[in-house]
């Protein structure tokens, strides 16, 4: 897959650099009772030096406003929180229902500052901001700098948004509002590892202190050992668990070596 211009082309062939999906699911959940038991029985299994961070995002409704998303977002936080969690990640990346134009709710900063307040003021462990890509450095600077009063750090880039189309030319997913998916994996840590990087440098700058943990692509121990050398102050991998589960042991294990 390459990307050109807001364009994702979808390929069947093997991937040179890890896996690299087009995602069209919406932002599906289980019903409450059974992620929160999800989370209760990982609080009980993590091991010494893990921390356990749960990411959360309200549902807004079809007959609601700004203020019913905002409350499911600090009900949900509430009961990660209950359920074990050691943090909080409050799920930004995702579509503002109340916009006209195509944007996401971190765009929307009255907004993304309405729910990290509430979700700030209602539950008692660190609050993490997750926010996706920005169309420039100072919009990330003016964003990140807007919520920083509410969140304990940030969470960047999980995937990019695409036109998704295959090798053909032809959209990949039937639906008239399907053009646009969310694209996770290998080839976006061009994007998040830039992003990541000048979060880094307005940090260092003095403009707040806030943790910077990196996401988006992280595919091998090379690059997660990369952006920590550059100063994140954590590696998250979520796709490359899906085909590389073990790509947290090899880490693990290249980081004991390099001690020792």
């Amino acid at each position: 897959m390459e990307h050109q211009d807001q364009l994702a082309v979808v390929s069947r062939r093997a991937p040179a650099n890890g896996a690299t999906v087009a995602v069209s699911l919406g932002e599906p959940s289980m019903e409450p009772d059974v992620w929160r038991k999800d989370v209760r029985r990982a609080r009980e299994r993590i091991g010494e030096g893990q921390i356990l961070i749960v990411n959360v995002l309200g549902t807004p409704r079809h007959d609601g406003d700004a203020e019913a998303l905002v409350a499911d977002y600090l009900l949900c936080a509430v009961w990660a929180a209950e359920s074990g969690a050691d943090a909080v990640e409050v799920h930004l990346a995702a579509p503002d229902p109340f916009s006209e134009q195509p944007q996401m709710i971190y765009e929307n900063l009255p907004l993304a500052a309405q729910i990290l307040y509430r979700v700030r003021a209602g539950v008692s462990v660190p609050v993490l901001a997750r926010l996706g890509p920005f169309k420039s450095p100072r919009q990330l600077h003016e964003t990140a700098t807007k919520l920083a009063p509410w969140t304990s750090g940030y969470v960047l880039v999980p995937g990019v948004h695409r036109r998704v189309v295959d090798e053909k030319g032809n959209a990949a997913f039937e639906g008239s509002t399907r053009a646009r998916a969310e694209i996770v994996g290998a080839d976006t840590f061009p994007i998040a590892s830039r992003q990541v990087l000048e979060m880094l440098v307005w940090r260092k700058a003095g403009a707040w202190d806030r943790a910077v943990l990196a996401v988006g692509g992280i595919t091998s121990v090379e690059r997660a050992q990369w952006i920590l050398r550059e100063g994140a102050d954590a590696a998250l991998v979520a796709t490359a668990a899906l085909f590389d589960p073990l790509l947290a042991v090899r880490f693990r294990q290249a980081q004991a070596t390099a001690v020792a």
